[in-house]
């Protein structure tokens, strides 16, 4: 659970800075519109940053929540697996996070390649943004159309053809998700077949 909350952080992270950027470089809107984007934004990342490198807070806040409940016990010990966890193991955790971004971004971009030409500043926005929209619309099933969608609006921004977008993100799923799934499901229905003819008939 920890590992995926600081991919989520990651993703928040990176995802509103492009969008940030992708607004102030390629949407013409009023300075009043943009200025209150901006901040909210930074302040709000500021704050998470400042409560990820101290997970103390977080422990005294959730010891503190703790103490006000009728059942502790439970919660208290669920609370106890973060009294080891140091600023050190979030960097750690927010490096591996940062890693796990660079593939996806690598794979986008050498995808998007294969159809059309594309800086690789402007692909490293628009993936950061189809992930940050992937979260905050969890909707589908593997985010399947959620990212498809995103691809396509924010590579167009950047002259990227509909076509070459869709098909990147299309391939994207197939390469992640389905073809892991088709595999480990192959596996799975193996190994439950061999449990079966092993065990053999019940004996009385």
């Amino acid at each position: 659970m920890i590992d995926k909350l600081f991919g989520i952080i990651m993703f928040v992270t990176l995802g509103l800075l492009s969008l940030n950027i992708i607004i102030l470089t390629h949407f013409h809107w009023h300075p009043f519109v943009v200025f209150p984007i901006f901040t909210i934004s930074l302040l709000f990342l500021i704050f998470v940053w400042l409560v990820t490198l101290n997970p103390h807070w977080v422990r005294s806040f959730l010891y503190g929540i703790n103490t006000m409940l009728p059942v502790r016990d439970k919660i208290k010990s669920f609370i106890s697996c973060l009294d080891n966890f140091r600023r050190r193991d979030s960097l750690s955790m927010l490096g591996l996070s940062f890693s796990w971004v660079l593939i996806i971004f690598f794979q986008y971009h050498t995808l998007v390649l294969a159809f059309t030409n594309v800086s690789i500043f402007d692909s490293f926005l628009a993936v950061n943004a189809v992930l940050i929209t992937k979260i905050a619309l969890p909707v589908s099933f593997a985010d399947l159309g959620i990212r498809e969608g995103a691809a396509v609006f924010y590579y167009t921004i950047f002259g990227v053809p509909h076509a070459a977008a869709f098909n990147a993100a299309i391939l994207i799923f197939v390469i992640n998700f389905l073809l892991p799934a088709l595999v480990g499901s192959y596996y799975v229905f193996k190994l439950r077949w061999d449990l079966k003819v092993n065990s053999g008939p019940v004996k009385e």
